[in-house]
């Protein structure tokens, strides 16, 4: 039933087996294609980016719009309705990047804050809910457990604005 073949015999079909595949062409070697591919694919992305980046520079030359951060020494000209630091009219755009960064830090605080508030009532209500109601509340347990991170979330997106001004 089984054609029975000899250690030798298999050696000798497993040696030329492994001679025709290193004859084969090297655009069928899995390795050879894959990195021409990758390099091919590098070479591509490199040119994109080169061209982009040419062509932008140029039209903003084109236009007379100047590159770089010369601007943060100049006065901003407006004012901020809230800030943690003195800040006039007449201060830096430097000056205002750190009256912005630190009212979004205070937003961030304050809405972490009032994020774990409403967390620590749910959490409350909850347990007191569970005292009552064991069984009809234990997958609740499992859903509340995130209710941090998403009201943070929404107390960001909608007071942020607020806060902020």
């Amino acid at each position: 039933m089984f054609n029975e073949k000899t250690i030798e015999e298999v050696k000798s079909a497993n040696r030329k087996a492994s001679s025709d595949a290193t004859s084969t062409a090297f655009y069928n070697n899995p390795r050879i294609r894959g990195l021409f591919y990758q390099v091919a694919l590098v070479a591509g992305l490199l040119y994109f980016f080169v061209t982009v980046i040419g062509n932008t520079l140029d039209n903003m030359e084109a236009t007379g719009i100047k590159t770089g951060f010369a601007f943060l020494d100049a006065a901003a000209g407006y004012d901020v309705l809230m800030s943690l630091i003195s800040f006039e009219s007449t201060d830096t755009y430097a000056r205002i990047f750190v009256v912005g960064f630190l009212n979004t830090i205070l937003v961030s605080v304050i809405g972490i804050f009032f994020c774990h508030a409403i967390w620590l009532y749910f959490r409350r209500r909850l347990f007191l809910t569970q005292l009552a109601y064991p069984k009809a509340c234990s997958c609740l347990r499992r859903d509340l457990s995130q209710y941090p991170v998403i009201a943070t979330s929404v107390l960001l997106v909608l007071c942020g604005p607020f806060i902020a001004t």
